[in-house]
């Protein structure tokens, strides 16, 4: 449960990656922002929290901004399809001249309809 509530560091995968198993515990320094960890012979050893210091994580905003226009045509593209799918099944059990495809549609929405009395 505690690695639920820890947040992840980029310097404890450095570390992670250096020393394996090797690592009895770590803690992170906010003065100097790296992760210390402390090794099974008794060492120390630190790691930057950081993969470049000028890199910034992007902003929601800016990946939307960037990428809205794929993710509304990809979106459009998903419901029409979808739209089709469903029509295309709804013709073919509504023109069946076997019940069986209507029965079959029935049967698997039985749970959802209201029960009239």
């Amino acid at each position: 449960m505690s690695i639920l509530r820890s947040r992840q560091h980029v310097g404890q995968d450095i570390l992670l990656a250096r020393h394996g198993n090797h690592i009895c515990a770590t803690r992170y320094d906010r003065r100097r922002n790296c992760i210390v960890a402390r090794l099974d012979d008794g060492t120390f050893d630190t790691a930057p929290n950081v993969i470049a210091p000028g890199v910034l994580a992007p902003r929601v905003s800016a990946v939307l901004r960037e990428d809205g226009r794929f993710l509304a045509v990809a979106c459009s593209v998903y419901l029409v399809f979808a739209l089709l799918l469903a029509a295309g099944a709804a013709a073919v059990a509504w023109n069946s001249p076997d019940l069986t495809a209507l029965g079959v549609a029935n049967t698997y929405m039985s749970p959802f309809q209201l029960m009239s009395r």
